[in-house]
């Protein structure tokens, strides 16, 4: 049976066996991130350090102390979504994996469908060239290794902290037979909406989650096949006066105490007075969104040479008070590997079928004749690829290609290369290039304004798909203490899509220039004893925005950042502190002049600053341990130096004369000295 399922999808290769072979850190269940000794321009995240990360409202948010790769939370650009940035790229340029299932995107953001409970393993890939086959990997990508179903067990999980914090979780597994075993995980956690500058306009929303995964595993000798089904649902509230869900012009937000001059918009150094569209300015609106996701993956280590075959079927259903969409995503991938000598090929294809439907609603029903379908669209993607990887004395290859065609944007190829050279045999230097495409998808996706404004109509003229050029060098240090990892990178992206709106009507463009972005970053991790662990990195990076059409928001990024941490395991206990230097970013440089929602223009740069972290964890036996922490001790938050930015933006046919509010972007954090304490249990 599991062989005709194979057949099914023309059975393809595995990944070729890992080619890098280095000793990695012995360490007593120490949590910490470490170098992905197989993938020297990889980073990744044990189970340990998982586990480690109570706080963590989803699989992403573990990701912490490695350069050129953030968890971007609290972000209030792009409706403040969340996801993982890297190399200073937004977070939809980063693709996820799931046990090799290639998780497409779509207009809410992948990181809101993943809890913690149901991960064994969490790698972060840099680059384009470094992320396989995928084309979406304009910025790298995130691989998420599911939990193995070993032994019946379960346990439990209860955290609570400040801000009305909660994260509670269950997770069962239990071995069926000695090849089968199920797995059930539930999650719910949630934030209230915080307002520290009681100005009646909260920086971040009120948030309420639920995940719950049940998965389903087989192996022999012959075949590994992993499914589960994920039912996730995510509610968002923006603004602080979160209960006026009668509200159906936008966003519920009072602007009567936002310290402006009019009750109703801001006033201008000249005296002019402009009025907020709708009243809402394009902030947070209200979010429900509910996906149904089946993934199916089959692997096999003899069957006609060995193969992979993945399946993703996903649904999502978002509404709000003024917007409502549904979309379906459907994946199949298919591959066969070949041996031929040191020679090792995979070939095969992959199908992608997304649909989009959405509406303006008004009393919450669903208006035809005003802006039907504003956001849809039927994409199909078919496409070929084929990868050889090839190792000789010191040196490995990669080189893969692929060839799609797209029914809106037509042919695109993909090509790249990496190359491993190996000094020694705990050094390890990488030079990789390569291109990738992402496709702009939901006008939603790139300015919720779609929502806030009255808009008559929306024209689509987004006739390119986004284009990138990616390279990196990278040199590796493993020892037996000492990890180290040094990388460069550099980006060139160009036909980026952005919303045009004027005169109440929208365009859905493809902007005209480029965007580059480079810099250089060092991760450290050094074993001081076998019970002391010391975590360091820093990153600089620079932007270049001058050849990019001017007016449309790019997200800004800091100039630089150094992070360090103590981890120290004495018998039962667990105890780490870690400190963040974030330094300034060019705001101009990215938005232009910047105001805040009072009418005042902001400075150039935000401002530096530190975020001091501590947690502390106590086993009290083999089946319970509490733990505690604090975040940001030092209490910075960004309304208490500099008022969310308001981007006034002045682009359209009629600039001069009909300027408006654009996005709202934070540079700082959003949530103040946050407290929070917990239990896990087992079973």
């Amino acid at each position: 049976m599991y062989r005709v399922f194979i057949l099914l999808f023309f059975s393809l290769s595995v990944f070729a066996k890992d080619i890098i072979s280095v000793n990695a850190v012995k360490f007593e269940k120490i949590p910490f991130n470490a170098i992905n000794a197989h993938h020297p321009d990889s980073i990744s995240f044990n189970q340990e350090f998982i586990k480690n990360k109570p706080a963590s409202q989803n699989a992403f948010s573990i990701i912490e102390g490695t350069h050129s790769v953030e968890y971007q939370q609290n972000l209030q650009d792009f409706g403040g979504h969340t996801g993982v940035s890297i190399n200073h790229l937004p977070y939809y340029y980063t693709s996820t994996f799931v046990d090799g299932i290639f998780i497409p995107e779509n207009f809410l953001d992948a990181a809101q469908s993943f809890g913690t409970g149901t991960v064994q393993s969490l790698t972060v890939n840099r680059g384009t060239a470094s992320t396989g086959t995928n084309p979406s990997s304009l910025a790298g990508s995130v691989e998420i290794k599911t939990l193995d179903v070993t032994t019946n067990s379960a346990s439990v999980q209860a955290i609570t902290g400040n801000f009305g914090f909660y994260n509670t979780g269950l997770t069962a597994t239990s071995k069926v037979s000695n090849n089968s075993g199920l797995m059930l995980s539930i999650n719910t956690n949630g934030q209230n909406h915080i307002d520290n500058n009681k100005d009646n306009i909260a920086e971040n929303p009120r948030t309420r989650n639920f995940y719950t995964t049940l998965a389903h595993q087989f192996k022999n000798d012959d075949l590994k096949i992993k499914t589960r089904l994920d039912i996730t649902h995510n509610n968002r509230k923006g603004g602080s006066i979160i209960t006026d869900t009668n509200n159906t012009e936008g966003n519920p937000f009072n602007f009567t105490n936002a310290g402006s001059p009019i009750s109703d918009g801001w006033q201008l150094e000249d005296g002019d007075k402009i009025h907020y569209n709708s009243g809402t300015a394009g902030l947070l609106e209200i979010i429900d969104n509910t996906r149904f996701s089946l993934l199916s993956s089959v692997e096999s280590n003899n069957y006609i040479g060995g193969g992979t075959a993945s399946l993703l079927k996903r649904d999502n259903f978002y509404s709000g008070n003024k917007y409502k969409a549904d979309e379906t995503n459907v994946f199949l991938t298919g591959a066969r590997k070949l041996n031929l000598g040191n020679a090792k090929f995979k070939i095969g294809g992959d199908f992608h079928y997304q649909n989009l439907h959405s509406g303006i609603s008004h009393n919450h029903e669903i208006e035809e004749k005003h802006l039907h379908n504003p956001d849809g669209y039927t994409y199909t993607t078919t496409t070929l690829f084929a990868e050889i990887n090839h190792s000789h004395n010191n040196t490995d290859t990669n080189l893969s290609a692929r060839a799609s065609y797209h029914n809106k944007f037509d042919f695109i190829g993909t090509l790249r290369g990496k190359l491993n050279y190996h000094h020694t045999d705990n050094i390890i230097s990488t030079i990789a290039v390569g291109n990738g495409y992402y496709l702009p998808t939901s006008s939603f996706e790139q300015n919720h304004a779609l929502i806030t404004e009255e808009i008559t109509t929306l024209v689509r003229d987004v006739d390119k798909a986004t284009k990138v050029l990616n390279a990196t060098y990278n040199t590796t240090f493993v020892y037996n203490k000492l990890q180290a990892n040094i990388n460069y990178n550099y980006n060139e992206i160009k036909n980026i899509a952005a919303l045009d709106l004027h005169n109440g009507d929208a365009e859905f463009k493809t902007l005209t220039g480029k965007y580059k972005t480079h810099g250089i970053g060092l991760d450290l991790t050094y074993f001081i004893t076998t019970t002391l662990l010391w975590n360091a990195s820093v990153e600089k990076y620079w932007h270049n925005l001058s050849s990019l059409e001017e007016g449309y928001v790019i997200l800004s990024r800091p100039e630089y950042k150094l992070f360090t941490k103590i981890t120290k395991k004495l018998e039962d206990n667990l105890f780490s502190i870690k400190a963040t230097y974030f330094g300034r970013q060019d705001l101009e440089k990215f938005y232009g002049t910047v105001y805040n929602l009072a009418g005042i223009k902001n400075t150039k740069y935000s401002k530096d600053f530190l975020i001091l972290d501590t947690d502390f964890t106590h086993r009290i036996n083999e089946k319970h341990k509490i733990f505690m922490g604090v975040e940001n001790m030092l209490n910075f938050i960004q309304v208490k130096y500099n008022s969310q930015i308001a981007v006034r933006e002045s682009h359209g046919h009629n600039a001069e004369h009909d300027p408006h509010l654009d996005n709202i972007n934070s540079w700082g954090p959003v949530r103040g000295r946050f407290f929070y304490i917990g239990f896990q249990s087992s079973l």
